[in-house]
């Protein structure tokens, strides 16, 4: 289908690495039912103390969040899903 060559440039964006960033991407894709599930994910996330006391730093990539974000939208539990995927991107 050739698609690429539709397109003339390709944009470098730095990997996320806090959790506002994280959230502001996941609301911009309706991930979250409601402000309380968003509340929760920001919980989940503070919880696990990513950067913080030897822990690895957050760094995910914008495309693999979105990823992410579409593949946790398939599960019954959204907010744990992207949670649990983002702590296991990080811990590797």
């Amino acid at each position: 289908m050739d698609v690429i060559s539709a397109f003339d440039t390709d944009i470098s964006i730095s990997p996320i690495t806090s959790i506002e960033s994280v959230v502001h991407v996941l609301d911009e894709v309706a991930l979250f039912s409601g402000s309380k599930e968003k509340q929760r994910a920001v919980q989940m996330l503070r919880d696990a103390r990513l950067g913080e006391g030897g822990r690895p730093e957050l760094m995910v990539g914008v495309k693999k969040l979105l990823s992410m974000a579409e593949m946790a939208r398939q599960d019954p539990d959204p907010t744990m899903k992207i949670v649990a995927s983002l702590i296991r991107e990080t811990t590797g």
